[in-house]
């Protein structure tokens, strides 16, 4: 009986601090990690490497608050010019690395919305050579896709279902495919071979040298992971859906 009790009390205690090799988390419910300027973030940091995404332009700032995501916290970008970034990719994959990036998103963009619009990047030096995800338009209708530069082109995977409002969007890249999936209903594969640079890491948008690709939209978190198994991938699926 008492082991039974812990093994409950992990489950439904269980982050996503638990998964092994854990590249980065952005949490919104982290307010030690959030430095705001009169209600507009101007830097965000990762809880496992303090890799900090900025904005010194108060402008360009997405807006914070503790009730943006569904009544939890969230930022909140305008989808027009809102970006936080950091010319460095720490310790990010890199390559062909294997990997995976998740968003707990609440996607504002309309359907008639023809933007490509970028929730998260990394790797940016070239189109040719990041990894991105966010929404794209499909049949005129709001999906969640990915983006992933091989080094000489752009190979894109995307998810047919709706992707409008609160989600949790999954991009999966094995090293020879990538897809989407959108709580937990998988995307098809697309063959490629990610070429991923160490130049720059962006929150809510993509864009080379310069941001472009504005999400519109509010984010309460952002992971990058290696690789799941299924256990890892299903717990992850559980902790970000008791937010949604």
């Amino acid at each position: 009986m008492f082991a039974k009790n812990i093994f409950l009390w992990s489950a439904a205690n269980w982050n996503p601090g638990r998964i092994s090799g854990l590249y980065a988390w952005w949490d919104a419910e982290r307010s030690d990690t959030i430095t705001t300027v009169s209600g507009g973030v101007s830097a965000w940091a990762d809880i496992v490497a303090s890799l900090t995404v900025t904005q010194s332009v108060s402008s360009t700032r997405p807006a914070y608050s503790t009730t943006s995501y569904n009544g939890r916290p969230g930022i909140t970008f305008d989808g027009v010019d809102d970006v936080l970034e950091v010319t460095s990719a720490g310790s990010l994959p890199a390559g062909s690395t294997a990997a995976e990036a998740w968003l707990l998103v609440d996607q504002q963009a309309a359907d008639a919305d023809a933007t490509v619009r970028i929730g998260f990047t990394m790797g940016s030096a070239s189109n040719n050579n990041m990894r991105r995800l966010g929404r794209n338009q499909g049949g005129g209708v709001s999906r969640a896709a990915s983006l992933n530069g091989t080094g000489a082109a752009v190979v894109t995977a995307t998810n047919t279902g709706n992707f409008n409002n609160r989600h949790v969007a999954r991009y999966v890249s094995d090293g020879t495919n990538d897809r989407v999936d959108v709580d937990a209903s998988a995307g098809s594969n697309a063959a490629d071979v990610p070429s991923t640079s160490g130049a720059r890491t962006r929150i809510g948008a993509g864009g080379a040298s310069a941001a472009a690709s504005f999400f519109q939209g509010a984010l309460n978190s952002v992971l990058v992971t290696p690789l799941l198994s299924a256990s890892d991938a299903s717990n992850l699926y559980s902790f970000l859906n008791r937010r949604k």
